[in-house]
């Protein structure tokens, strides 16, 4: 389907059959050259056709050779040749079996024949559209001496590799240099059949140059990279008796058979070995300049077999890694892994692993059973796995500033962090949801971990089992010690939605606050201290951040047994609303202007119990009916209702704060109103001193407002002093009255008397 175009036609017979072309061009349908050489002969010696052995040799200079594969993935040269027209069908034997094709024989000059072909400062060019693959051969040379069927034929290829793959300027792979494949190979005719034959080869790519991903791989010249091969070849068999493979200090040999081709449909039968030497990793930090900071070292060996037929092929593969240690900007210290591997037909039988470092341990064993259905089995154990001596952990980063307005609104933060692009982990479940291996596959993982230290936070006994099913990941079952306490959960999430949804449950057990903060664990930091106990259940969908808060519905219960306050200080809010409050008290009654009480000194605040039902939905973490109940003597009770911002921790509380014993020494004020003292000014009754406060920010820095303490005090205020004024008068009537009283009884005549005493009795009483 092509053109082919000659240039002059020169011959010559002196003492040979010559043919000299003056030029030859193959180009395809639409007209783009294939092939093009301007300098091309071949030549018979007269005395090789006499000794009935004849040899031509075809020899091109400077040819050049174009491949190209488009962008429908069509190659250029593939298109030259035309479809070829059905075989006619061959007529079944008598037995019903498909005859075996008829066996050509060669003629005996055709059998001692030669050819030679010779190729020289070749220029071969390929280019491939879709992947942008580039590659140019500049002088080639290829030489086939004595191409025959009663000769050994030498096979000589030399050249200079220049391969591109990706934009000009922008390439990620390259590969330059010299390359050189020298081989023989002979055919073994009997009868005027060929029964079979040999070929050896050895490639030598020693000094060419590999450049990958713009410098992360670099294989310099002088670095070893070749192979060698022999193999022969028979009508029943073919035999790969050598295979060797070196680069850098890796070195690879193989040996195979493939047998049983004698069959109408033939199911060849397999026998493969593989095994390599034990390739030290530390000199590959010269192939990958990113790997030497990192020091590394160790040993690996690999091997492989194959056995039987190939529609039921038998396979195993062995993969040991003894002492591999590497440095880390973030590692104090190199751990040390040794780990096995055995690959048994569809499965892999065993996987063992082990990490050492200092005051770290760690076993991971398990196995894969059908690569196809995969169901994987692992067993994660630790004595001890202490990071903090492991780890050097970064600093934490700077915390945001942040600026609070007048009505105690948040105004804004410094020192925030610039926003990075967020990553959309829902969409990278897309290929795992596609995947119909995934979608059948299974898992179990054990976990037992003695003891777990990251970050100065110590947990023991550790003891999980997760499972995955129908793309369904479940935390079977997490039991964990900390602080303390225990930790109890369970949990699952479905995978295959678009986007993922999951449920939880969750239980803390007698957790202490109070060593939660002094290992600075975010969660507990600046609240509580004391016993935590908490009981949560929840769902939700997306495994992205803020989709995460957005969508999270939960609810609970939690109690905190003997707690204290940390950075909220009650005494002092209630201290603050008072002094405020008094200044209104005044207005209403004068002499309880410049009545002030001193702010406490940074005490804590003790209680018996902070407890409350809680519930999460809309990115708001709400508590109804918190209450927190005072130590006698070390705290002021409240109780209220609650809402946290999980993305902002912003806070809006609303609390009733008691001052149940006194902390403020409120109950103690006292004014005088027309020469009475009134005692216990802010107070109702017998009750203790009580003041709604509501609060705003954030937890970690909260603002406290008190626009409803005036008004309750002062009318309070008022109340008790009014009532106090009211009451002092009405005793001194009464007095009045009762002096009277008893005037006139000592007056009256004694027979009276006692009916007027009992009548004094019975008035004021």
């Amino acid at each position: 389907n092509g053109k082919l175009e000659l240039g002059k036609l020169k011959l010559s017979l002196w003492g040979q059959v010559r043919v000299e072309v003056g030029g030859l061009f193959l180009s395809d349908s639409d007209g783009s050259k294939i092939v093009s050489v301007t300098d091309a002969y071949f030549h018979i010696p007269f005395i090789s056709i006499l000794s009935g052995s004849p040899v031509l040799t075809f020899k091109m200079k400077k040819p050049a050779l174009s491949v190209i594969k488009n962008k429908s993935g069509k190659l250029n040269v593939m298109a030259l040749i035309k479809p070829a027209a059905p075989a006619p069908k061959a007529t079944p034997s008598a037995t019903g079996a498909e005859p075996k094709p008829a066996e050509l024989a060669i003629p005996g000059i055709v059998a001692r024949s030669r050819l030679g072909i010779e190729l020289s400062n070749a220029v071969l060019g390929y280019k491939d559209e879709v992947s942008g693959l580039s590659t140019r051969v500049d002088d080639l040379n290829v030489v086939l001496k004595d191409i025959s069927l009663s000769r050994p034929t030498q096979i000589e290829i030399s050249a200079n590799l220049d391969t591109k793959m990706g934009e000009k300027g922008k390439e990620i792979f390259t590969v330059k240099g010299p390359m050189h494949i020298i081989g023989k190979a002979e055919a073994k005719v009997t009868g005027g059949h060929i029964e079979g034959g040999t070929l050896s080869l050895k490639t030598d790519l020693d000094s060419i140059m590999i450049e990958a991903a713009g410098g992360m791989f670099v294989k310099k010249p002088g670095i070893p990279f070749n192979s060698e091969l022999a193999m022969a070849a028979t009508k029943l068999e073919i035999k790969i008796d050598k295979f060797n493979a070196k680069f850098l200090n890796a070195e690879l040999n193989a040996k195979a058979t493939i047998a049983n081709f004698d069959d109408v449909k033939p199911n060849p039968m397999i026998n493969f070995n593989m095994t390599s030497n034990d390739i030290d990793i530390k000199p590959w930090v010269n192939l990958i300049p990113l790997l030497k900071s990192f020091d590394l070292g160790g040993v690996i060996h690999m091997e492989a077999t194959a056995k039987g037929p190939a529609d039921k092929l038998d396979y195993t593969a062995k993969l040991k890694a003894d002492a591999l240690t590497a440095k880390a900007p973030m590692l104090k210290s190199q751990p040390r892994i040794d780990a096995l591997v055995n690959i048994i037909t569809d499965k892999v039988d065993s996987i063992k692993a082990s990490v050492k470092a200092p005051g770290n341990e760690l076993e991971i064993s398990g196995k894969v059973v059908s690569f196809t259905k995969p169901y994987v089995e692992f067993d994660v154990s630790s004595p001890g796995m202490d990071l903090d001596q492991l780890v050097d952990w970064p600093p934490p980063r700077a915390k945001a500033v942040v600026k609070t307005s007048a009505d105690g609104k948040t105004a804004g933060s410094e020192g925030t962090p610039p926003v990075a692009a967020k990553a959309d982990f829902d969409a990278m479940l897309a290929p795992l949801r596609e995947n119909k291996i995934a979608q059948a596959a299974s898992a179990l993982v054990n976990i037992n971990i003695k003891m777990l230290k990251a970050y100065n936070v110590k947990m023991t006994d550790i003891i999980s089992k997760v499972s995955l099913r129908d793309l369904t990941a479940s935390v079977d079952q997490f039991n964990m010690k900390l602080w303390g306490g225990a930790v109890k959960a369970t949990a699952s999430a479905q995978l295959a939605p678009k986007v993922p949804v999951y449920k939880f449950n969750a239980k803390v057990d007698s957790l202490d606050a109070g060593q939660a903060v002094a290992s600075q664990f975010t969660l507990f930091k600046n609240t509580l201290k004391g016993k935590v106990f908490l009981d949560m259940s929840g769902d939700g969908s997306s495994f992205n951040p803020d989709a995460v808060i957005s969508n999270l519905k939960a609810k609970g219960s939690m109690k905190v047994q003997r707690p204290s306050f940390t950075t909220i200080d009650v005494g002092k809010a209630a201290t603050e609303a008072l002094n405020k409050a008094m200044e209104k008290v005044g207005e209403k009654i004068p002499q309880a202007k410049g009545k002030n009480l001193g702010v406490p000194a940074g005490r804590e605040q003790r209680y018996e119990v902070v407890s409350s039902d809680f519930s999460i939905s809309g990115g708001r973490f709400s508590s109804p009916n918190l209450v927190a109940k005072a130590a006698p003597n070390e705290g002021i009770d409240f109780k209220g209702n609650t809402e946290v911002g999980m993305k902002d921790f912003s806070i809006k509380a609303r609390w009733e704060i008691v001052d149940t014993y006194n902390i403020t020494r409120a109950r103690d004020l006292s004014v005088e109103q027309s020469g009475i003292k009134v005692n216990h000014i802010l107070a109702e009754g017998n009750q203790p001193v009580k003041l709604p406060i509501n609060v705003g920010c954030t937890l970690l820095a909260p603002c406290y407002t008190y626009t409803e303490v005036p008004e309750y005090l002062a009318k309070v205020a008022l109340g008790n002093v009014t009532g106090a004024v009211k009451g002092a008068a009405e005793a001194r009537v009464k007095d009045e009255l009762k002096k009277r009283a008893e005037s006139l009884i000592q007056k009256a005549p004694p027979a009276t008397q006692k009916k007027l005493e009992d009548l004094k009795k019975k008035f004021f009483k």
